[in-house]
C-alpha cells in the first residue's frame, strides 16, 4: 500500500494503527456551546462530592491498588477546587478535600516521607502548598521542607534530573513560596520535549500526559498565559495540541482528550472544532450520576460487582477523567463568564 493511500474506512478498528472512531456529532448552536460544559461541570462536582470518602487512603487501599503517594487523589481534587467558580457546591467539595488533605499530612508516614526527601517529595510539598493557599498552612512541615532545600538534603534540586521532573518540582515550590536553586520555569521549559518540536505521531501516552502537564505548570492551570516562545512557537504548539486531541478523541480516550481540551483553551483554541466536538462527546458519555468513565472502565466488569466493590471500581476507573473534564469545563466557564454553581 502506498504511504499516500489511506485504507478504506471499512477497515477502521480492524488493522493496527487505524482506530475506529465514532461518527462526528452534529455541532450545537452557539448559545448551547457554553451550556454543555456548564452542565457537565455541575454534574461532575455532584458526583465527586458524593464520593469524597474515597479520599481516605485507608478506604482506597482496602478496595483499590495502593498508590505510591497516598495523597495523590486529594491533591488532584484540590487542583480542581482552586479553579472552580465560587458557589455552594464548590465550597462544600473544597472543604471536604481540605479536611482529607489535613488528615493525610498529619499522618506519621507523610511526615517521615517528607523528612526523608523520598521520591514523592514534589507531591508532598505540593499538597502543603495547596493547604497554605487555602488558608490551612502546616507551618512546621513547611519549615522542614524549606530546611531540606536549604541544606541540600536528598539532592532534591540536582540539575541532572529529568527536565520534566525538575519543572514539576519548581512549579510546586513556587506555588508554596519555597526558595531553591532550581532555574525558573521558563528556563526549565526550554529543556523539555515540548520546547524541542515534539512530533505528535511518535508520542507515547506517557509523553502526551507530560506535554499536557508542562502546559498546566507553565500556566498555573490557567491562572496565567503559558510561556511558549515566539508566535511561531505558539503556532507550532497549537498544531501539536490539535493533532493530539484529534488522535485521542479518535481512540475514545476521554482522559487525555479532556486534558488536551484544557490545553487547547490555554493556547487560544477554545473554539476549535475538535474542542467543540470533544464537549459533545463528553456530554454524551457522562453518566446520569455525573461521572465520566475513564479508559480503564469496562461496563461488563462493573456489572459483575455490587455494593462497595462496585463503588470502588467506578471511582477508581472514573474519578481522574471526571476531574480533568471538570477542570476543562471550569476553565471554559471562567472564560465565558457563566453563572457560578
Amino acid at each position: 500500500m502506498s504511504l499516500l493511500t489511506m485504507p478504506s474506512g471499512a477497515l477502521r478498528g480492524r488493522i493496527l494503527g487505524l482506530p475506529a472512531w465514532p461518527a462526528l456529532i452534529p455541532d450545537l448552536p452557539a448559545t448551547a456551546r457554553t451550556q454543555v460544559p456548564e452542565a457537565i461541570l455541575g454534574q461532575a462536582l455532584t458526583w465527586l462530592l458524593g464520593n469524597v470518602d474515597w479520599l481516605d487512603p485507608d478506604q482506597w487501599n482496602q478496595h483499590l491498588r495502593a498508590r505510591p503517594f497516598p495523597g495523590t487523589t486529594v491533591l488532584e481534587l484540590l487542583v480542581l477546587c482552586r479553579r472552580l467558580p465560587a458557589g455552594p457546591l464548590a465550597h462544600r467539595l473544597t472543604e471536604r478535600c481540605l479536611d482529607a488533605a489535613q488528615a493525610i499530612v498529619e499522618d506519621p508516614a507523610f511526615v517521615a516521607g517528607l523528612y526523608g526527601a523520598d521520591p514523592a517529595f514534589t507531591y508532598r510539598v505540593w499538597l502543603l502548598a495547596l493547604l497554605s493557599e487555602f488558608g490551612r498552612p502546616v507551618d512546621d512541615l513547611n519549615d522542614a521542607a524549606q530546611c531540606l532545600l536549604d541544606t541540600g538534603c536528598g539532592d532534591l534540586t540536582n540539575l541532572g534530573r529529568q527536565p520534566y521532573a525538575a519543572l514539576e518540582l519548581r512549579y510546586a515550590l513556587d506555588l508554596g513560596g519555597f526558595t531553591s536553586n532550581l532555574p525558573d520555569l521558563e528556563q526549565l521549559y526550554s529543556r523539555t520535549m515540548l520546547a524541542h518540536r515534539a512530533d505528535p505521531l511518535y508520542l507515547s501516552d506517557n509523553e502526551a500526559y507530560a506535554i499536557t502537564h508542562i502546559l498546566f505548570y507553565l500556566s498555573d492551570f490557567g491562572r496565567r498565559a503559558p510561556f511558549v516562545g515566539d508566535p511561531a512557537g505558539l503556532a507550532r504548539l497549537r498544531g501539536l495540541i490539535g493533532t493530539l486531541l484529534g488522535s485521542y478523541l479518535a481512540r475514545n480516550d476521554l482522559d487525555l482528550s479532556a486534558e488536551l481540551m484544557l490545553c487547547a483553551q490555554l493556547v487560544g483554541m477554545g473554539e476549535h472544532e475538535l474542542v467543540r466536538h470533544g464537549w459533545r462527546r463528553l456530554a454524551d458519555t457522562q453518566r446520569e450520576d455525573g461521572h465520566i468513565p475513564g479508559p480503564l472502565y469496562r461496563q461488563a466488569a462493573r456489572d459483575r460487582l455490587d455494593g462497595v466493590k462496585a463503588g470502588a471500581y467506578t471511582f477508581g476507573t472514573s474519578y481522574h477523567t471526571t476531574v480533568v473534564t471538570a477542570l476543562a469545563a471550569a476553565e471554559r466557564e471562567r472564560r465565558h463568564g457563566s453563572e457560578p454553581h
